[in-house]
Formats: C-alpha cells, structure tokens, sequence
C-alpha cells in the first residue's frame, strides 16, 4: 500500500507552494514567486528510477506549460537530479502520458507501471494539450519522464563545449564493461541505458532509442560495400568460391576441438578469403578480440577489421555481434589511437559469427558508436547436395569485403591522418557525414556543417554554410524524397529554395534495383541514400495571427496540382522573418490519383478544382505517395482514423491534420 508518510509529503509540498504562490512570498535572492494562477502543479513520475516514493510533484509556470514539451526539458533536468540524483541528458527526456488514472497510491507497488500504458508526448505538443485534463486531480499521476543518464563532465572540461564534443570526450573517459561481459543480456541493457556507454544498434532498454543515421553516410566505404555486393558486374573468382567451400566444410564440423583453437582456423581461412592476415591480438588495457585486422599508421596500429566468434551460436552466453560491437568501441578507445580518433570516425568492418554462420557489420565512431548490419547472417553449412548457390552468394559478400577493406586501408593511410583533430568550439567532421559538396548549375558548391537541427539519436539533418561565400543550407540524408512538390513550392514562395537533391558525391555507384523487391508494395524505399540540400529559413518566433490561412492557401494550390503533402504537423511548417509560411520536409509528399474522390473532408470548391484538373489524369511513372511501413501511429499526434503504413496519401488526410495544427 501507499505509504502514509509520502502521502503526507506530497500534500504538505503541494500545500507549501500553494501558500508561496499565494503570499506571493519573496525567494532568498529577493525574487518574488510567480502568482498562483501563472504556476501549474503536476504529479510526476520518473521511468528509470521508480521506488516506494517514485511520485513527486514539480511546479511548472504556465507559460512553459503551455508552450512546446521541448521546452520544459531544462526544468526537469533539474527536478530529476535533485529528486533522484540523477543527471539527465537534457536532448534525452521524453515525455508520457499516463493511459487512465493511476492513483498516488498505485506507484508504490513494484512493478505498477507495467500494467499501464504510456502515450508518447512529441516534442511539438504542450503539456497543457496532452495532460491539462489530468492536472486537476491531485491524487494521480499526471505526468511520466523518461531520459537517459548524461556522461559526467570533468572539472576542466568546459560546460559550454559544443554538445556533440562533450559527448564524445565523455565516451572517450568511459571504457564499460570488458566486451565479453558487456554483451551479456544483463549487462547489455545497462550499457544501453547510459549515453556514454551505449552501442547504437537499435537494442534498447525500455523508454529509449539507439538508432542512428545510416553509416553509409559517415564514411563511403559502407555504401560501396552494399553496391558492390548488388553489383552484377562483380564477380567472385573461382579461388573465391573455392575458399568458401573450405570455410563452409570446416564451420559445419562439429568437432571436440575449444573456441580457441578453433579460432586459429577460423582466422586463417578468413584471411586467405579476404586478402589481409587476421591475428590474435590484445589491446593495451588486456582486452582482446577474436581476430582483428589492424595497419601502421605512423607508429600507431589502427584497426580496419574485427571478428567475434563462438564455437556456436548462443555460447559464452552473448551474441557474437554485440560482443563485436563493444570489442571495436574498447578497441577504438585505447590510448595509442587519440590522434587518429580524434581526427576521422573511425570506420571499421566487423565479422561475427557462431558455428555455420557469419555475418558482415560496419561501424563508426562519431558523437556515439554505432553499428549496423550490412548483411543477415549467413548460413554457410551444406543442408542438401546442392547448394551452388548459397556459396556463390557468400563468396560475393565476402570478395566485396575484400575490395573494401583495400579502400578502408588506403582511407586510413592517405587520408585520414591529414584531417586536422578536433578543437574546443570548432564543428569537426568526424561528427558529420561525409559529403561536404553538392553540384549546382555552375559548378561544385562545398559547405561546412555547423550543428545538428534535431535533438534524435538519428538526426539526418544539419544546419551548415556554404563556403566561402558562408550562406546558410540545410543539408539532409533521405531515402524517400519529393523534389517535384519541394520545386513546386518553392517557386512559390512556399519552401527553402532546393539547391540539390541527389546521390551522395564519391559514391560507388547507384545501388542497382534488385529484382527480388520489383514488386514490392508501394511505400516502400529501396536503394541509396539521397542528400537534399536547401536554403535555411530563419523562422520567426511565434506564428502570425494569418498562420492558418497562409497554411490553407498552400493546400488549395498542392490538391488541385495533383500533389499531397502527407505529414502536416507543425514541426513540418516554418514562418520566416516577414510571417511568410515555409513548408520544409518533403519525405512524404509526391503525386495521388485524382481520379479517386475522398469521401469526405475536402473543401467543395477544392474538390471542384481536383475534378477540373482530373481530366484526363496520367499516372505518373513513378507511381503514388503512400505513407511509410514505420509511420509512428501514436494516437496522440491525432492521425485520420482510416491512415496505416503504406496506404495511399489523400488530400483529406492533409485537410483533416490542418485542424490538428495549434493556430
């Protein structure tokens, strides 16, 4: 049962700050409290940390309360240390609603808040919105908080330090757990729970994220590896399909020989394979790997590959492939490789494996390490008498990593130690992507990327300047783009100007369409990564009183031209200096069949005009914008009820979101 004595605390603070904002009793530095009605009390709870007294009650002035949720993250940053003595990562918090009411007395039983659900509150959204008609019960939970742990800064480190800096020297301080014993299921979750320690692989512990932009655009090398493995005009040579067969042979064995001897083996016909000789070397603090490929550079041995492996799978009681990711962050930390770390971001290739299987990862090393899988795991044994084509196909993996591997090694040797190291104050390239041009109708155009735009793990988009003439660019990685609409707006005067949409420069080639996804659903993207370059809006800051009519001005102009915006929120829509309305993410938007009316929800004068220009209608070739399979459906940003992954986007669901926007 609730305990009385925090029943008491609780009502005796939220009594004492009633009485403080009625007095309007002065504070110690002579500051007086802010009156009663401009402070909103809400009962809170904070994820990670609950316990016997996990509810407390913060007061919130009303003006953040009602304001966007992001801005009230500073203010819990400091209600969590104080009450749970825990320091927040301020880019991490995020808000829940809690499903129901859920009594005070509730939270003090173990384990309450897994028979409860939470509703995600987006950054875009108030408080005042989400929870407002909560906050009148005082004897519930208004409010839950997650947020990961923020790595200690040093006595000499200065707290105004770029953050994507202070990150990484952090991670740098904080070695964690040896590898074999980080990726155990216990203390993997641990480690992912901590910024400082986590490997960005998509595992999570509850309530927060690990993904990460895709490595391909850190570093070339990952986006020809995938290129050259789709690539119909590379092929492995007969040596190459010789030596998987030998490999597959030994793999298959099960045989009394230990994981240590195996190993021996295993390394030495993975060398024959790829070209380069893998050992059996340890770092300088007594870690050490099950095989790694390392080069000179200077008097410094760098790691270009690292392999984990297990006799079988599921032994020592890890996944070979989390092992393999905290083998290379423990790797890339050792002191002997500062000077290079802190010049590139540390682009590596992994193998893991148990038994018969293997897998290809990459990873890099940038404000966090992330991994990522470029291939499943590969089953090498010999199930029937005919299994041509299985060993072709991981002799083609295997080839392409071998020509990468020479890339990496000339990268590492030639390239990388040219690169000036980080700085105090200065954005530094090991923290961006690698692109830093783009083709414009006169000529190459470079730029330098000066900060990320999005507090996400897997931020792809960057504010940046263009250089030397320093005019200020957005530049964003995509998949899935609509330049058509983006042009279309912008030529009236309702987007950024779109300087550049297209591959990224020193790529391969493009991925080539593999016939297998040929008939895929619409809504789903294959192939490479684009980069979008635009113009950068200083927006204003508040909307104009005409902030909806402005809106609505530009859906009459899209429907009737055939095209469909698809995510209308609030983050998606800018108003610049003078209040003119910016739309500025165009992941979603393309062409929808005219020919096809809504039901409902599209004004008739619009629908007249869509049926006008219908006349006729074409499709187009490259088919109709439908919304993506991972689209979040989360009912609290408030989608039509009829909107799922891959359905067709309609000019209704862009009339029915305008009636979700805050003006």
């Amino acid at each position: 049962m609730f305990s009385g004595k925090k029943s008491q605390q609780t009502l005796a603070r939220e009594e004492r700050a009633q009485r403080r904002s009625l007095k309007n009793i002065p504070s110690a530095t002579g500051a007086s409290t802010p009156a009663l009605q401009d402070l909103v009390v809400v009962n809170w709870v904070f994820l990670p940390l609950l316990d016997s007294e996990s509810c407390n009650v913060v007061e919130i002035p009303r003006s953040l309360f009602e304001g966007v949720s992001k801005n009230a993250r500073n203010k819990f940053v400091k209600e969590i240390l104080n009450d749970y003595k825990f320091h927040a990562e301020a880019a991490s918090i995020k808000f829940h609603k809690v499903e129901g009411d859920v009594n005070l007395e509730e939270t003090s039983r173990t384990g309450w808040e897994k028979d409860h659900k939470f509703e995600f509150i987006y950054p875009s959204e108030s408080l005042a919105e989400t929870i407002g008609d909560k906050i009148k019960n005082r004897r519930i939970v208004h409010l839950a908080v997650n947020a990961l742990k923020e790595a200690s800064i040093t006595e000499t480190e200065d707290v105004a330090e770029l953050p994507e800096i202070r990150r990484y020297r952090a991670l740098v301080r904080t070695p964690g757990k040896p590898p074999s014993t980080a990726a155990k299921s216990s203390e993997y979750k641990k480690a992912q729970e901590d910024l400082a320690t986590a490997i960005h692989d998509g595992r999570y512990a509850k309530g927060g994220s690990t993904q990460a932009p895709p490595i391909e655009i850190f570093h070339p090398v990952f986006g020809d590896f995938l290129r050259i493995v789709s690539d119909k005009g590379h092929q492995p040579s007969v040596e190459d399909i010789r030596n998987v067969q030998a490999l597959s042979n030994f793999l298959s064995e099960l045989d009394e020989t230990n994981e240590t001897s195996r190993n021996v083996r295993t390394r030495g016909v993975l060398s024959r394979i790829l070209g380069v000789e893998i050992y059996d070397e340890g770092n300088a603090d007594s870690t050490r790997s099950d095989g790694v490929y390392t080069i000179m550079v200077g008097d410094k041995r760098i790691p270009v590959l690292l392999g984990e492996f297990k006799k079988e799978l599921g032994e020592g009681s890890c996944d070979p492939s989390a092992q393999a990711a905290f083998s290379i962050r423990r790797s890339w930390l050792q002191d002997e490789r500062n000077e290079i770390r802190d010049r590139c971001c540390c682009p590596t290739f992994l193998l893991a494996g148990g038994g018969p299987w293997l897998c290809v990862m990459g990873s890099v090393l940038t404000d966090k390490v992330i991994v990522q899988r470029l291939t499943d795991m590969m089953w090498l044994s010999q199930s029937s008498s005919e299994e041509a084509e299985r060993m072709y196909k991981v002799a083609r993996v295997l080839s392409a990593l071998r020509k990468c591997l020479k890339a990496l090694t000339e990268y590492y040797r030639e390239t990388a130690p040219r690169i000036p190291p980080v700085t105090k104050g200065s954005p530094h390239p090991r923290f961006y992507p690698y692109p830093s041009s783009y083709q414009s109708d006169i000529g190459p155009v470079t730029f330098q990327y000066l900060e990320f735009l999005e507090e996400r793990e897997d931020c792809v988009t960057f504010r940046a300047k263009t250089t030397p003439s320093n005019e200020p660019v957005v530049v964003k990685f995509v998949l899935a783009y609509g330049p058509e609409v983006h042009h279309f707006l912008a030529e009236k005067g309702h987007a950024p100007r779109l300087r550049y949409y297209g591959p990224l420069p020193n790529s391969y080639k493009p991925l080539p369409q593999s016939p297998v996804t040929e008939g895929a659903p619409p809504g789903l993207t294959f192939g490479s990564m684009n980069m979008v370059v635009m113009d950068y809006v200083n927006s204003a800051t508040n909307p104009p009183p005409d902030a909806r009519k402005q809106v609505e001005d530009v859906l009459e102009l899209l429907h009737p031209a055939g095209y469909v915006f698809g995510d209308l929120r609030s983050q998606n829509i800018l108003f610049d200096s003078e209040g003119k309305v910016k739309f500025i993410d165009f992941n979603w938007t393309g062409r929808y069949d005219a020919t096809i009316k809504d039901a409902s929800g599209v004004p008739a004068r619009i629908q007249r005009l869509i049926d006008e220009k219908s006349v006729g209608w074409v499709k187009p070739k490259e088919g109709y914008s439908h919304y993506p399979y991972n689209i979040n459906l989360d009912p609290t940003i408030g989608w039509p009820k009829d909107l799922g992954p891959l359905q067709s986007i309609r000019p209704a669901h862009d009339w029915y979101m305008l009636e979700k926007l805050p003006y």
